[in-house]
Formats: C-alpha cells, sequence, structure tokens
C-alpha cells in the first residue's frame, strides 16, 4: 500500500479568559488530551489494520504455495485433483 502526500498541520490558539476557579482551563485542558489521544488511537489504528492486512496477504500466499505443492504431489502420484 502506497501512501499518499503525508503532511502534518499545527494550529496554535491562545485563548483569554477570566476565570478565578480554573474551570475552563482545565476543560480546554482536557479536550486537549483527549484531541491527542483520538491521534494516536488513530495512528495504532491505522498500524493495526496494516498489520492485518499483511498477516491475511501472507496466509493467502502460503496456502497458494500449500495448494501447487499438493497439486504437483496429486499429479506425481498419479491423482486427478
Amino acid at each position: 500500500m502506497t501512501h499518499a502526500l503525508m503532511h502534518s498541520t499545527r494550529i496554535a490558539v491562545h485563548v483569554l479568559v477570566d476565570d478565578d476557579t480554573g474551570s475552563a482551563a482545565a476543560l480546554m485542558m482536557a479536550i486537549a488530551t483527549l484531541v491527542e489521544l483520538l491521534v494516536k488511537l488513530g495512528g495504532f489504528i491505522t498500524e493495526a489494520t496494516q498489520w492485518v492486512s499483511d498477516f491475511i496477504e501472507a496466509a493467502h500466499v502460503t496456502n497458494t504455495i500449500f495448494m501447487i505443492a499438493f497439486r504437483s504431489l496429486a499429479f506425481g502420484v498419479g491423482v486427478r485433483v
């Protein structure tokens, strides 16, 4: 699988809020942490999908090789498959 042009984008946001209790700052930090977690989860899912795809392809190739060997052996013995 080839990947198209991959790029990274950074977005900086400056927010000034009159927040005596700190709850708005805590909420923004929680949202930022959640976004970071989702990005990491997306990367993990991409890697896991690639691994599963490679495993399925390897199983298919192995099955094909065994079928060729089995048919060759059967032909050598005189059995039609």
